[in-house]
């Protein structure tokens, strides 16, 4: 999650490309090797100046690694061992530039063993900024293993399963002849990155792309508590003709907001639902919501889902393929589906 999360870019995002944050951390790193190497071989003793131009650049990285590494675990709920690395490397390496400014100060021929520390710190540091750059680089081109295609074709098939059921929640025209299914979590910070996007290729389709939103909570893991709850209150809302609204309110919310009732139900109260139905329905899991909700669970547990955002799409007559949220937009670029949105017709 953190490798696609906003504050892992410079410029841009996951799904739509951009310069990762990792770039400017290599580049940090070869200019403090490339400091620290001309420290160690030239005949001065004391270079005041590119000591302090190193000691202000290692506390400036100091200073943002640490802010990545508290996004990371207050804000996404995650392990960014980079950030944590990244941090460690920067806070020493500011240490050791400091010791050097000392150095200078008293005159000191010492500060060549420093400047060894420096460079292996950074070279330390290189690899695992371009091992991160590697790992964001097969993040952005997921790849798509093809079960998924195959169960939802063989289940089709002998009529066990239905993506686009008649009660299904539809964004956009529901005659649209281009369908984006998405399996998401109401507390996943890619999906909450992912669904103003969605939003935005129903939007500007002129009717031809709508969107299949289906529920997979995954209340196993950590910051993901309320997914359950979230998406039944979901359900709750779509009983009213207010599901979308709903959701787009709650990805608007910090994810640290979300971590209990508070939030969930001033949005429902914003909406104009009944907070008090709410609490009660919450605490009867016979409660037909909660029922929906199992059911997108165990529908996402037959085609093997197991993570969120998970995205199919659909040309009118034909069948599901899974793609990786961030080749959407590419895959929607390609026949048949460029010529249904550029086109005429209309209909599944």
């Amino acid at each position: 999650m953190v490798t696609t999360h906003q504050s892992a870019y410079l410029t841009g995002d996951h799904f739509r490309g951009g310069i990762p944050v990792a770039y400017l951390g290599l580049l940090g790193y070869v200019a403090l090797t490339v400091l620290a190497i001309y420290r160690a071989t030239s005949n001065k003793e004391s270079n005041k100046t590119l000591t302090t131009i190193g000691f202000v650049l290692s506390a400036a990285g100091a200073l943002y690694s640490g802010y990545l590494t508290y996004t990371a675990l207050y804000v996404i709920h995650a392990t960014c061992w980079w950030c944590i690395s990244s941090a460690a490397t920067m806070v020493l390496t500011t240490i050791v530039y400091a010791a050097m400014l000392q150095s200078d100060k008293a005159g000191e021929k010492g500060a060549g063993k420093l400047d060894v520390m420096v460079i292996g710190a950074s070279t330390v540091a290189m690899v695992v900024a371009l091992t991160t750059m590697i790992t964001m680089r097969i993040n952005s081109n997921e790849k798509i293993d093809g079960q998924s295609e195959f169960l939802i074709a063989q289940k089709q098939q002998e009529g066990e399963l239905e993506l686009v059921g008649p009660n299904a929640h539809i964004l956009g025209n529901k005659e649209a002849p281009v369908t984006i299914v998405e399996f998401a979590d109401l507390l996943c910070p890619t999906c909450q990155q992912n669904f103003p996007i969605l939003e935005d290729l129903v939007k500007n389709s002129n009717g031809k792309i709508r969107l299949v939103f289906h529920h997979f909570p995954l209340f196993q893991l950590e910051g993901h508590k309320m997914a359950i709850p979230a998406a039944a209150v979901a359900e709750m809302a779509a009983e009213e003709g207010k599901f979308f609204p709903f959701i787009a309110e709650v990805y608007s919310k910090p994810n640290s907001e979300m971590q209990n009732n508070t939030t969930l139900l001033a949005i429902a109260k914003s909406l104009g639902m009944d907070v008090a139905k709410i609490e009660k329905r919450l605490t009867d899991s016979e409660d037909q919501a909660i029922k929906r909700v199992t059911d997108d669970i165990n529908l996402a547990h037959a085609i093997k889902i197991n993570g969120t955002p998970t995205l199919f799409v659909q040309a009118k007559g034909g069948k599901f393929e899974q793609v990786a949220s961030s080749g959407l937009e590419r895959k929607l670029n390609e026949e048949p589906y460029r010529s249904l949105i550029l086109g005429g017709g209309t209909g599944n």
